[in-house]
């Protein structure tokens, strides 16, 4: 009788699982979770602009020659 309790849960458990592995996937659009287990496509690259960088034109220009401490 004990098994007979433990295989009904445990059938109970699988169809529990597969019922939300169904909804999961109408969620997300995918075949279920088994899916989700690949490897998933590359984002769209993000714009890396940084803010700021078109005021770089009106920064001094570079010192072509630094002083040394002997002043040469």
């Amino acid at each position: 009788m004990q098994d007979e309790a433990l295989a009904l849960e445990e059938a109970q458990d699988v169809a529990y699982m597969t019922c939300l592995d169904h909804l999961f996937a109408q969620q997300h659009g995918t075949s279920g979770i088994a899916s989700e287990m690949q490897v998933p496509e590359p984002l769209e690259e993000e714009d890396k602009t940084i803010v700021g960088d078109e005021d770089d034109e009106m920064l001094p220009p570079v010192l072509q020659e630094i002083p040394t401490a002997d002043g040469q």
